[in-house]
């Protein structure tokens, strides 16, 4: 009997102890979840209000009159467009911070003369503009009007004259103004002896130098090239006696030549 009553004392023990270890252990579960509940709603309350103060000062700064874009500062502005400039800008006002820099860049970068553009914002008013700007090469007169183009064929703007700086093109139709445009590039090298271009089909590009009489096919490539292999040839006695109106320099491995012959009167 006693066997029996120390054996039933021993598990009543054990298993108040296990009880109360399960007691402690919820308590302890309990006590963590309010805890780290606790510190959970801080940090989200922290979040608010850091989240609310960002909120605000941007608001501020957003609205703020120190920073509405009172100015803008243009570095090589486009002269002959001024007018349509001044009214893109008058559509860009408003906070220097949220300013449209890349749309103002898109949209400058349509006007004919622009070659490239950058935009900076000067806090905390001012924007800054620099122009790159396509440079005049070709003159053409279309009907009352003489229009300038660049070195890439890009029709720039309407003139009042011709310059003497400028090749200056005629005869042509727009068409034949664009098909020259494309060969610019290679004509710029003949800037200062060039008297005036042409177009005429099927021989394409028609080539007028300064003091010479001769007319020039130079074809679509190596213009410099061409016309100086032909000049050196000129010079020589084998075409003394003849009067040569066109040089067609088309075909890269010779050189064809439409004269008219003189009478050579022998000493």
């Amino acid at each position: 009997m006693r066997e029996i009553s120390t054996t039933a004392i021993h598990g009543e023990a054990e298993l108040f102890r296990r009880m109360n270890s399960i007691s402690l252990g919820r308590s302890k579960r309990i006590k963590t979840i309010r805890v780290r509940g606790t510190h959970v709603l801080l940090i989200l309350a922290l979040v608010s209000l850091v989240g609310f103060l960002v909120f605000q000062a941007g608001h501020f700064l957003l609205t703020w009159d120190r920073l509405e874009v009172k100015s803008f500062k243009l570095v090589n502005p486009p002269k002959i467009d001024g007018k349509a400039l001044q009214q893109i800008l008058a559509d860009y006002r408003g906070n220097i911070l949220s300013f449209q820099v890349e749309q103002l860049q898109q949209t400058l970068m349509k006007m004919p003369q622009v070659k490239d553009v950058a935009v900076y914002r000067r806090l905390p008013d001012v924007v800054e503009i620099r122009f790159s700007l396509r440079k005049p090469v070709l003159q053409f007169k279309k009907e009352s009007s003489i229009w300038y183009y660049d070195e890439e064929g890009n029709q720039l703007y309407e003139a009042g004259e011709f310059r003497d700086d400028l090749i200056t093109c005629q005869g042509l139709t727009e068409k034949d103004m664009i098909r020259i445009g494309k060969l610019t590039r290679q004509i710029v090298p003949l800037q200062q002896s060039i008297e005036f271009l042409s177009y005429k089909s099927p021989y394409g590009l028609v080539i007028k130098l300064k003091g010479y009489n001769e007319i020039f096919y130079p074809g679509e490539s190596d213009f410099v090239s061409k016309i100086a292999q032909f000049l050196k040839i000129r010079s020589m006695d084998v075409l003394s006696p003849y009067q040569i109106k066109v040089v067609d320099l088309r075909f890269s491995d010779r050189i064809y030549v439409e004269h008219e012959s003189e009478e050579v009167t022998a000493p």
